[in-house]
């Protein structure tokens, strides 16, 4: 069982197609579990009883907070626009702008760039190799880190887990500086790939629509 979750995680579950406002939300949770503003497990809910700073096993449930680059921020805002649009999520009039516009030439990319491996959208984040974060700034656990890689170095420890800092948890200092690195070179070849596809998809779009 897991006692360490996310606000997201646990609306997911529990809500079952309900909207729950955040009052409500946050009233409910604080009756049985409580909630971490910094550390390790920031922004998370524990269940009353358990402290994951005297549980070792408890490491898979740490935060870390990974931002996007603005360049590729850029890239993923507009992946994400496109993978909205194919599942028509997209409507007019609508009231919220990123920062990233699409044009014309995008709207014809979101249509020609087709991904038939793009997941549902999850309850929480979750970090999935060749797949683009949707938002700028995003607070995984480690064990949404789902990549062979990232698991190897967060579990490098197991069974010398001598205490729990305040800054690194159960992981062994710098982890989380190596687990961003990777993290960031997962995303810039992943950012470099949904950039040529999108060349290649424009030239085709382009060639079809040329006059005979």
């Amino acid at each position: 069982m897991q006692f360490v979750l996310n606000t997201l995680t646990i609306v997911g579950e529990c809500s079952d197609g309900v909207k729950w406002c955040d009052v409500i939300t946050f009233f409910l949770l604080a009756l049985v579990s409580y909630y971490f503003t910094n550390g390790p497990w920031k922004m998370l809910w524990v269940r009353l009883g358990y402290d994951p700073r005297s549980t070792p096993d408890s490491k898979r449930y740490q935060c870390l907070d990974y931002r996007l680059p603005r360049e590729i921020a850029a890239v993923s805002t507009l992946e994400a626009r496109r993978s909205k649009l194919r599942k028509g999520l997209i409507y007019a009039g609508s009231k919220k702008q990123d920062e990233f516009q699409l044009s014309g030439d995008s709207v014809q990319l979101a249509e020609a760039v087709a991904d038939s491996n793009a997941p549902e959208t999850e309850a929480c984040p979750v970090f999935i190799a060749h797949q683009l974060p949707t938002q700028r700034q995003v607070y995984y656990q480690l064990c949404d880190l789902r990549d062979e890689s990232l698991q190897t170095l967060l579990h490098a420890n197991d069974g010398r887990e001598d205490e729990c800092s305040e800054a690194n948890g159960w992981c062994e200092e710098g982890v989380y500086d190596q687990l961003r690195k990777m993290l960031g070179e997962m995303v810039r070849r992943t950012a470099e790939r949904v950039e040529e596809e999108r060349r290649l998809a424009l030239e085709t779009a382009a060639d079809n629509t040329s006059p005979s």
